[in-house]
């Protein structure tokens, strides 16, 4: 049964949105935000979020009246946008997406740039997901802490002593491109997951439409989502942040969105 309460995390580079997409549930009334070892019978006792990370989204790129982004707009409008965000050092994809990912700084998860020597295993590390890179990444991700740590947690507030009238829906994760999915941080990897690929890669609505299917799997539904998206950064650098080739393609990413937000209302 699908979950009657979908939010969708939008996190950006540069700035970071949250949207609560949440609808009526059977009984007719707005759903109350439940904690994940409330005793139901339906999949909703884990709450879906889905974490999007647009790289080099600048913050001010929604404010342009010349290049209206009614998509993403709306998202702002109907849910939150944070006034600013405190990145991370130093500013480069890898350290800060393994920040989002742990919620650590650098010199603690290990992911200090893109391209860095380390001196210690006389090694370099060049944009690497691969699991010959797993030793750099340290701290737990966040789709671990989905599937187990969670569920954990749950387990323990209960005890021996006190039976769930219904067993709780497992907790899985999906990942797709994440900076160091395909390293098996903690030593495992998540339900459903896709390294970040040179070659070949998805679009971002393929990505978009991979991940609803996986939110909406009939065997293995996932509650937990992160996906990554290299634009509009990859274009940003070879025109410029103000070029014609970005604002095309900022219209590309909205309409995306639009569709996957249409997509998500017509699942749920």
């Amino acid at each position: 049964m699908l979950n009657h309460r979908a939010i969708i995390t939008l996190s950006i580079l540069g700035v970071l949105t949250t949207v609560n997409c949440h609808s009526l549930d059977t009984r007719g009334r707005e759903s109350d935000d439940d904690d994940d070892d409330g005793d139901q019978s339906t999949s909703s006792e884990n709450p879906q979020v889905l974490i999007i990370s647009l790289d080099g989204f600048r913050h001010d790129f929604t404010d342009d009246p010349s290049n209206p982004l009614p998509n993403l707009q709306r998202l702002y409008k109907e849910g939150v946008k944070a006034k600013w965000m405190t990145a991370s050092y130093a500013t480069k994809t890898f350290p800060n997406h393994h920040s989002i990912n742990t919620g650590l700084y650098e010199e603690s998860h290990g992911i200090v740039a893109n391209k860095m020597f380390d001196p210690d295993w006389s090694e370099s590390f060049d944009h690497c997901s691969s699991p010959a890179c797993a030793k750099w990444y340290q701290g737990t991700a966040l789709w671990n802490v989905n599937e187990i740590l969670m569920p954990y947690k749950r387990a323990k507030r209960h005890g021996d002593s006190h039976q769930r009238s219904m067993p709780a829906p497992p907790r899985r994760s999906g990942v797709i491109y994440w900076p160091g999915i395909g390293s098996g941080m903690n030593g495992r990897q998540p339900t459903h997951c896709d390294p970040f690929v040179n070659e070949d890669r998805m679009t971002l609505q393929e990505r978009m439409d991979k991940m609803l299917n996986w939110f909406t799997n009939d065997t293995m539904p996932i509650n937990f989502g992160m996906l990554y998206f290299e634009e509009p950064d990859a274009t940003c650098h070879r025109h410029g942040p103000e070029s014609a080739e970005v604002k095309a393609k900022l219209k590309d990413i909205d309409n995306d969105f639009g569709k996957y937000t249409r997509s998500v209302n017509a699942k749920y």
